[in-house]
């Protein structure tokens, strides 16, 4: 007997399935199995960085509404030009966030993952958060989001999903997304 949802269980796929595609679509490669070593001394930037640590229990509640039960990671994947570091949680039977931070990356590296993006989904600029942001991948009835931010040589990632309607719920993983990115180094 699994002690998780079905929904957890789904949105651990979805997760992982949705970070392998991020991966490829920035150039990066998923089959190089995680706590690998980075492509390049240069590269190193994110290696002994815990993506698990920046929000707190209290930030994360009020994301999604509801306490995290379980976190997932972090993890690594090696990547051509960099490193990728991930963390997920689990919120109960009805929510999820996943977290990666991967680095180091340039303004045009973000600006190309962005043009990538643009090219499955509807893609809005966002403001105030970090360098540059953009946000997609919204879907009803249930509340979906992802919020890609930069800061200095960093991208993050936030991928957050609950299982019911919610019009604050938007609004929450914006300000998740700008909070987290005070905390990333430069």
């Amino acid at each position: 007997m699994s002690v998780f949802s079905p929904f957890q269980i789904v949105l651990a796929r979805v997760g992982v399935a949705f970070a392998v595609a991020v991966l490829a679509a920035c150039g990066g490669t998923a089959s190089t199995p995680g706590g690998g070593t980075p492509a390049s001394a240069s590269s190193a930037v994110v290696a002994d960085f815990n993506p698990c640590t920046l929000p707190t229990t209290a930030e994360l509640t009020a994301l999604a509404g509801q306490e995290p039960i379980a976190a997932g990671g972090p993890n690594s994947l090696p990547q051509a030009h960099g490193m990728h570091e991930d963390c997920s949680w689990g919120m109960g039977p009805n929510a999820g966030v996943l977290l990666i931070v991967r680095g180091p990356v340039t303004r045009i590296e973000f600006d190309q993952d962005r043009r990538q993006m643009a090219t499955s989904y509807q893609v809005s600029d966002v403001g105030g958060i970090g360098d540059a942001a953009f946000e997609y991948g919204h879907s009803s009835p249930n509340s979906s989001t992802t919020v890609d931010f930069l800061r200095g040589r960093y991208e993050g990632l936030i991928m957050a999903s609950i299982q019911e309607a919610d019009s604050g719920f938007e609004g929450r993983v914006k300000t998740f997304a700008a909070t987290l990115a005070t905390r990333l180094p430069r």
